[in-house]
């Protein structure tokens, strides 16, 4: 009972999707005439399989700037745990080892060493507030 119950969605669903093909599926079962929903059950599994192995479904996957997109949409939305798995799980990692050093090419290291020289005194800035202000 336990098996039966659970191709049951299958052998109604053996004719078609609309209420009449399931309607006309769950008759020849009330007739108990099963093996005739099974076997059609199993040709329409069949041409299914056929179908896709024809023409598989190859999707386009998303560009970084539409998986952004669709994650803000889902925050908005309310949806927060969703646009998360899309940031963290989908997205690509923005620091790599390559991103690093594209970063040190961009940004060459500059000397920490401080030019006290070339500070100006507390006097000076004073003097240029003061004619900042004047002005």
């Amino acid at each position: 009972m336990r098996q039966f119950i659970h191709f049951l969605p299958q052998l109604l669903h053996a004719h078609g999707v609309r209420h009449s093909d399931i309607e006309s599926s769950s008759h020849i079962l009330a007739q108990g005439k099963w093996r005739p929903v099974w076997k059609l059950a199993l040709a329409q599994a069949a041409r299914l399989e056929a179908k896709r192995a024809a023409k598989p479904l190859t999707a386009r996957p998303r560009s970084s700037e539409e998986k952004a997109g669709y994650a803000v949409k889902c925050a908005l939305a309310g949806n927060v745990s969703k646009a998360c798995e899309i940031v963290c799980d989908d997205m690509i990692p923005a620091c790599s080892d390559d991103t690093i050093q594209m970063m040190h090419d961009l940004y060459p290291e500059r000397s920490l060493d401080l030019n006290l020289d070339n500070l100006t005194t507390p006097e000076s800035l004073n003097e240029r507030i003061g004619l900042v202000l004047s002005a």
